[in-house]
């Protein structure tokens, strides 16, 4: 499946925070303090992405296109208690490190429209699974997961739709 231009625009700010090539700061939204990333394509189009959690929670990114086209993406999940990590052998950290590099390497092809299932990473198994697609709104409800060793230690839930 081809993959929109406000699509490409959020997989590139995903890569550009991950990177560090985009702008973080502190930011409200009611009576919830977060982070916010902040990211220009050099065509016009903006991407901002905004998340409250450390463990657990959630967040929305958003992307613009210089032709007003829009896009969001909203995400909630989390990892596994540190607890549960230390059982298993890693952490925080460790995980943090695979799941900036399994997205590095997955690039566009994920959090979107299509199933990402890439191969084993060592004891590492990442996988994106569209759940749901409603076609009459181009909506598509996702999941993203990361194992070690058998053991689930992230998940995130994404929830994508134009904007109009």
């Amino acid at each position: 499946m081809k993959i929109t231009e406000t699509e490409r625009l959020l997989a590139a700010g995903l890569s550009a925070g991950y990177a560090g090539k985009s702008g973080f700061e502190r930011v409200r939204r009611g009576g919830f303090v977060g982070e916010q990333s902040f990211f220009t394509d050099g065509k016009g189009g903006i991407y901002v992405d905004q998340w409250f959690a450390h463990q657990r929670g959630g967040g929305q990114e958003l992307a613009v296109l210089e032709n007003g086209e829009k896009i969001t993406r909203l995400y909630a999940g989390g990892t596994v208690g540190r607890e549960e990590l230390a059982r298993i052998g890693i952490t925080e950290g460790q995980l943090s490190a695979q799941l900036k590099k399994s997205l590095e390497e997955a690039g566009p092809r994920t959090r979107l429209r299509e199933d990402y299932i890439p191969a084993a990473d060592g004891d590492w198994n990442y996988s994106y699974r569209v759940l749901a697609h409603v076609a009459e709104l181009d909506l598509t409800l996702g999941l993203e997961e990361l194992a070690y060793g058998g053991n689930l230690t992230f998940a995130h839930y994404f929830l994508i739709s134009p904007v109009r």
